[in-house]
């Protein structure tokens, strides 16, 4: 290794000398002054140096090049490695490295050829579930709601008198089918929203308006937990937006914030102005959600990892439907949380 690394140097040396001697033997036997041994010593070395250096200078071109036509992709190119010399020790190790890196691709290529059939296998069993999912979730959200028509006329004494322990069962079927067709709807939502044909229709509207109608829904169940729901909307702030749509992810964060707020506690929604757009914010001070967790929320059926999740009556598809509904907005959701200090719901919609 180190003899082949003092190669280029040793021939230089070999070089010197030799030039110098033969300069030295020429000048001696034609006579020439030592000025003039200096002068030929001096052109025979440019000579020889112009020799040595197109010698190095010959090879390395030809590295840059090859290398610049493996950085374009042609991962079959090598450079002559048949010197023995430092030059050659660099080529024989860069067509080692490019031996390597064309396996290495070629392995790369076989795994992305073998991942994108699979991609589109998962992609076609994707669309067969949605499909599935839709069709079912029409097929039952018809008699479901028939279900509870009937429901409703026995419960408000249309159909007749009826026990005060039937009476207890009909509320009870009667809530089960309301959960139900929550859920049905929800799955149709997400199922629209995947394959992107989430309808919107816009209309101007006060968001305290909508704000205070989602209070509304959710305040019973707050109020049966000890929950005090605060609200700080200006009455100013006009959206152009779908009110059915966006009243159901007011409606489903305040109701998710009551939910994870085990101790009666504080859920608040504040709102403003920001630069033509208008940022929502919905917190609580409940349970709080882990860091590791919170890119994973959105996620459609994501349950948290120790979370009571299970406990709470939710599809688990609420907060994936309203990230859907927001960003058909052309607007953005995020989440902040601190374990055991809360949480902070950002919507940023445009005002227009």
């Amino acid at each position: 290794m180190y003899a082949m690394g003092f190669s280029i140097y040793r021939k230089l040396a070999i070089w010197f000398v030799f030039i110098s001697l033969l300069s030295l033997g020429l000048a001696t036997a034609i006579g020439i002054p030592l000025i003039g041994t200096v002068v030929v010593t001096i052109l025979l070395s440019l000579v020889i140096a112009g020799i040595l250096a197109r010698s190095i200078s010959a090879p390395i071109s030809e590295l840059v090049h090859t290398a610049g036509a493996i950085a374009d992709g042609d991962l079959t190119k090598r450079v002559d490695a048949r010197r023995d010399d430092e030059i050659g020790e660099l080529a024989v190790a860069f067509n080692r490295m490019a031996d390597v890196l064309e396996e290495n691709t070629d392995a790369i290529e076989e795994k992305t050829v073998e991942l994108k059939r699979v991609n589109a296998e998962l992609k076609e069993l994707d669309q067969l579930k949605s499909e599935f999912i839709s069709i079912a979730s029409h097929e039952l959200r018809t008699p479901l709601t028939t279900l509870r028509g009937y429901l409703e006329l026995a419960l408000d004494g249309t159909l007749g008198e009826f026990t005060e322990l039937q009476t207890s069962k009909l509320k009870i079927m009667n809530r089960n089918t309301d959960r139900l067709i929550g859920l049905i709807t929800d799955l149709l939502n997400l199922s629209d929203i995947q394959s992107g044909q989430l309808h919107i229709v816009k209309e101007n509207s006060s968001l305290i308006y909508l704000v205070d109608e989602a209070v509304r829904l959710i305040k019973p169940l707050a109020d049966s937990r000890g929950h005090e729901i605060v609200v700080n909307v200006p009455d100013n702030i006009i959206l152009s937006c779908d009110l059915a749509r966006i009243a159901y992810a007011l409606r489903h964060l305040l109701d998710d914030s009551v939910r994870f707020t085990t101790e009666p506690g504080t859920i608040e929604i504040t709102a403003e102005y920001q630069v033509g757009d208008v940022h929502i914010r919905v917190s609580d001070t409940g349970i709080g959600i882990p860091e590791s967790e919170l890119e994973n929320i959105f996620i459609p059926f994501y349950e948290l990892k120790g979370s009571m999740q299970h406990t709470t009556g939710t599809s688990g598809l609420g907060l994936s439907i309203v990230k859907g509904i927001v960003e058909a907005h052309g607007g953005m959701i995020w989440v902040e949380s601190e374990i055991g200090a809360g949480t902070v719901f950002h919507i940023v919609l445009p005002k227009e």
